[in-house]
């Protein structure tokens, strides 16, 4: 309708009204024209139902039951998921000729068994510590010499590890296999939508209000804690469309368009249990001020692994505002248009509060013998993530269609897209510029420095440069061949930058003196900061907090991902070329050549790049070692957003379309 149907937090869609309420969408995958930006990928646009003169109606419900199912070939019975999707719509006029209405609801009911899962658990005997039948040996992962006979003696035996084997059930199968069943799945979802649209001689009005409310209630296992699951989930999504079209003249449209999203909810725990009442001599979100549900993040490698999510409200939306104005001049269809969009996040979330552990194998030989003796490969928490961060992405364009003659058309537009980061407005941004000092926060490590309104020299206010010469030429043409216009040849080029989506500056909140995060390697189950002689910073330093001058800082600390003072917008540069007859009255055939190269792509925080890393000591390097061989001493892991990623593609595309009606 017009109007911005984006999550602007992970830069995709927000749910779709149902079926019942759309008229028409298209699809337009590449070389799309200046007037769409925000997207390289592709841009659908969707028009929803409207009322008329003549009331109309529906009702609909589609079920899906495993009962009505024929068995899988490999699954040993049918499914048990049992889906209702119901609802219907209604529209008329309210005055007849002027003013329409139209509504929708759907409904979604799912109920689901659990799924069989499988996982591979300590056997009997390697629960009292006997390993003998392992095959390989083992190493004491504190003394490094070999544990005689692969029986760990009762004294090095992990009581956190006891504690969590009271809710592991024993193998049911050959060797350490366990096969059990997860929780059930039930989940709802209730969404309407309302419209109302209004002719006034050369004024249309359109107004639309959607809503829909999703809930998957996070179900704590009784007595398998690997059976907990990470789906529990309650959204609210909230949309809103104004659409003002004004006919001036024949040969000019004014069109001005306000849209309103809003998202709020989040994930919910499924722990039965936190890692304090298992023993674990670390904090966790209940003894914060939100008093929030623990959660249960570990793996084992070549084991198990439990991952039960935590309360996390991602309270963000936007509003757009778009003015296109579109003028008819000879044989040229001119557009010019502006268009910003304000984006907000508000979140409150548990993120990293309990911890998260990893047994991997590497310090004893088998990563369930590291879980007995109580030695992880890793350890990680942080002090939550908290943020409150605004911004506005800023667009316009002017575009060119221009029927040259009957066999000629040029699609000619230039685009700007400028980026100006946004960020934190109570000051959670942060710089790493080795060897230097922070005046904001006098304390903390060399070469952390904080940017915001209140930034430190050396830090942009956003944590990275501005890009506003961030200019997109888009170029198309479409050239029939063939006097019976039966076959036609058709291409284009353009720049597509891809806008930042706000989630990238989450790493920021998750930065001390905010909610800092520490990650450590070799660390004892029972007292991961103790037994690397770090004090223990939380609950003291849990956010959500922004804390003046005088605060303190825990070392060795991680910086979860920092901007390169260099960081540019993702660009794709996208052309194609396609040949296209037709055959008969009823064929189509198609060639085309598609192609795209990219240019400044950064990865995630988890996944970009370590610019602390510990250096490799031949014959000196181990886990326990990993710290004391980094770089920066202050710090463990730095990690880097840079726009260093490049990514090409081409294609040969063939198609055949033969259409059965007219």
């Amino acid at each position: 309708d017009g109007a911005g149907h984006n999550d602007t937090y992970l830069n995709v869609n927000v749910p779709f009204p149902n079926p019942d309420s759309v008229q028409e969408f298209n699809v337009e995958a590449s070389n799309f024209t200046a007037q769409y930006g925000n997207a390289a990928g592709g841009i659908v646009n969707i028009v929803t139902r409207s009322g008329t003169n003549q009331v109309h109606g529906s009702l609909f419900e589609f079920l899906r039951n495993g009962k009505l199912n024929a068995r899988n070939f490999f699954a040993p019975k049918q499914d048990t998921l049992k889906r209702n999707q119901f609802g219907g719509s209604a529209g008329g006029p309210i005055v007849r000729d002027k003013l329409f209405y139209f509504g929708t609801f759907q409904g979604t009911r799912v109920r689901s068994e659990a799924a069989g899962r499988t996982a591979f658990v300590p056997l009997a005997a390697e629960r009292t510590g006997n390993f003998s039948a392992l095959g390989r040996p083992l190493v004491d992962p504190v003394t490094r010499q070999p544990i005689p006979g692969n029986i760990i003696p009762q004294s090095r035996i992990s009581p956190v590890a006891n504690f969590f084997l009271k809710s592991i059930p024993a193998p049911n199968r050959a060797g350490r296999e366990l096969n059990f069943v997860g929780t059930n799945v039930i989940g709802a979802e209730n969404q309407f939508m309302l419209k109302a649209d209004y002719n006034l001689k050369s004024h249309q009005f359109s107004g639309r209000y959607f809503f829909t409310d999703f809930d998957q209630p996070a179900v704590i296992p009784k007595d398998n804690v690997l059976a907990a699951s990470n789906a529990g989930n309650a959204v609210r999504v909230q949309n809103v469309s104004v659409n003002h079209t004004w006919t001036v003249r024949p040969d000019l449209l004014i069109n001005s368009t306000f849209g309103l999203n809003r998202q709020r909810g989040g994930s919910l725990s499924s722990a039965p249990f936190s890692y304090p009442d298992a023993g674990v001599k670390i904090a966790s979100a209940a003894q914060s001020a939100l008093k929030a549900p623990p959660e249960l993040q570990m793996s084992v490698t070549g084991a198990f692994s439990i991952g039960t999510n935590h309360l996390g409200d991602f309270d963000r939306g936007d509003f757009t505002i778009r003015e296109n104005v579109t003028k008819i001049f000879g044989k040229h269809e001119l557009h010019l248009g502006l268009e910003a969009v304000r984006l907000t996040n508000h979140i409150i979330n548990t993120f990293r509060m309990d911890g998260n552990f990893s047994f991997n194998g590497q310090l004893s030989g088998d990563g369930l013998s590291d879980f007995m003796m109580g030695r992880a490969s890793t350890f990680v928490q942080g002090g939550g993530e908290f943020k409150l961060l605004k911004g506005t992405r800023w667009s316009a364009y002017a575009q060119d269609n221009w029927r040259i003659n009957q066999r000629l058309t040029l699609n000619l537009g230039v685009r700007w897209d400028p980026y100006f980061p946004y960020y934190d407005r109570e000051g959670r941004v942060v710089c790493f510029q080795p060897g230097a000092k922070s005046k904001r926060y006098p304390n903390a490590p060399a070469g952390m420095l904080y940017g915001g309104d209140n930034r430190d020299s050396g830090c942009p206010i956003g944590g990275s440069d501005a890009n506003p010469f961030n200019i997109s030429p888009r170029f198309g043409f479409a050239y029939r061949l063939t006097q019976d216009g039966k076959t036609s040849l058709r291409g284009g080029a353009g720049y597509f930058y891809t806008p930042i989506q706000s989630s990238t500056f989450n790493p920021f909140t998750n930065i001390a003196p905010f909610a800092p995060g520490f990650s450590f390697d070799g660390v004892a189950f029972e007292d991961p900061f103790g037994s690397v002689n770090v004090r223990n910073p939380f609950p003291e330093q849990y956010g959500p907090r922004v804390p003046g001058p005088e605060a303190t800082f825990v070392t060795p600390t991680e910086l979860r991902a920092v901007f390169s003072p260099d960081f540019r917008t993702p660009l794709l540069t996208s052309w194609q070329l396609m040949l296209e007859r037709q055959v008969g009255a009823d064929w189509v055939f198609r060639g085309a050549y598609i192609g795209n190269k990219g240019t400044y792509f950064f990865a995630a925080a988890e996944n970009s790049r370590e610019i602390n890393p510990a250096i490799y000591a031949p014959g000196a390097s181990t886990v326990a070692n990993t710290q004391a061989r980094r770089t920066y001493q202050d710090f463990s892991r730095i990690g880097y957003y840079e726009s260093a990623n490049n990514t090409n593609y081409h294609s040969m595309q063939l198609n055949a379309e033969k259409r059965f009606s007219k």
